[in-house]
């Protein structure tokens, strides 16, 4: 008589810390193996430990090209150091681009004519497996300019979408709505906080659950009060904050980054004499001040690459376009995408057009509903 052979068995626990090592790619292959893998794989609980597991070992910087409104061309430098292709989300005509990146999650931009004068259509899509969903603004006749701002928060386990409304006339903030992914649908906010306030840049930046932009207003004597626009994704508050203690004009260089799991912010200064031009990195750190400031910024670190044009910080380098390379014959005037080491001048080139970064992370995020399976 045979002895019948025994299936190996592995326990859950062992199967998701041998899972959640590999890439989406992979992920969704072995997802055909069987009921019980596609479910562990398409857990919550399995998405977010190989988030995390992702977001620590295979970072990931996305670029597509500044000022391409024919198609969204995106390149992908992952934790390797090699350059691929992303393939392109169907999109229909018009100016499009990303304003925001979250957790291997994508909000693209969609403006008719390629002008942001009426409330985009916006899409959320993992390009990791080509997940996408629409979403449509409630005031499609506004005549005014729109900001986005994007982002999750671990304290609701949401990912929302911020709409500012902005006035034609002066751009001072006019209505706010508030999307929710889990919910599926807007909702309006009181704007109270931001009362004559002119938002500036084209999309806000996310970090620790928070989405942030750079705001001023105009004083009698025609110059700028400018402020640091904090909305928190899990409560929908605005609340403002200082800025840098600087004189210059935040509206143009200055770029918001994630830096030591803190919001920080670069910008170049002396940008009348490129060659002596000098990068700052300033971080927003709590406090107890004399003033009664809860939040302060406080001045890291004075780099000195060059013409280089600060845009984001990646594994400690800061990404940036270079407007000139040393050659045989002295600099070459360039456009090139560049890292940058904090602690030396080395530079590398990594494109020969200029593209805009977003950090980014290859996920199992979804962006619609996920339906569990019965073993």
């Amino acid at each position: 008589m045979k002895s019948q052979q025994v299936a190996p068995f592995l326990p859950r626990e062992i199967i998701v810390d041998i899972l959640k090592l590999l890439p989406v790619k992979t992920l969704i292959r072995f997802q055909c193996v069987s009921k019980h893998w596609k479910n562990i794989i398409k857990s919550p609980s399995f998405i977010t430990d190989h988030l995390h597991h992702s977001s620590q070992h295979r970072p990931c910087l996305l670029f597509h090209e500044f000022l391409n409104y024919d198609c969204l061309e995106l390149y992908l430098l992952n934790f390797k150091m090699q350059v691929v292709e992303v393939q392109n989300i169907p999109l229909v005509e018009g100016g499009l681009w990303i304003v925001g990146s979250s957790n291997g999650l994508l909000c693209i931009r969609i403006d008719k004519y390629a002008k942001p004068i009426s409330p985009p259509v916006l899409f959320l899509w993992n390009p990791a497996f080509r997940d996408v969903r629409p979403v449509f603004p409630t005031f499609p006749d506004f005549d005014g300019d729109c900001q986005i701002g994007f982002g999750y928060s671990p304290i609701v386990n949401d990912y929302k979408i911020v709409g500012l409304y902005l006035s034609k006339y002066d751009y001072q903030v006019q209505v706010v709505e508030v999307y929710s992914l889990s919910k599926g649908s807007w909702r309006n906010i009181e704007v109270f906080d931001l009362g004559g306030l002119t938002i500036t840049g084209s999309a806000g930046f996310t970090v620790n659950g928070a989405i942030f932009w750079i705001g001023y207003k105009r004083d009698i004597g025609g110059g700028c009060e400018y402020a640091t626009v904090s909305f928190d994704i899990a409560n929908e508050e605005f609340s403002l904050m200082p800025v840098p203690d600087v004189d210059r004009d935040l509206t143009f260089g200055a770029n918001f980054t994630e830096f030591e799991q803190r919001l920080a912010i670069l910008f170049p200064t002396k940008i009348e004499n490129p060659e002596s031009c000098l990068i700052e990195l300033w971080m927003l750190e709590e406090c107890t001040c004399r003033s009664g400031e809860r939040w302060s910024w406080v001045k890291k670190y004075v780099f000195s690459p060059a013409y280089l044009h600060p845009i984001t910080i990646w594994r400690n380098e800061i990404v940036g376009i270079c407007h000139r390379l040393p050659g045989e014959e002295g600099p070459e005037i360039v456009e090139r995408i560049v890292l940058s080491n904090i602690t030396s001048t080395e530079l590398k080139v990594l494109f020969d057009r200029v593209y805009v970064a977003f950090n980014y992370v290859e996920s199992l995020v979804p962006v619609r509903n996920i339906h569990i399976e019965e073993s």
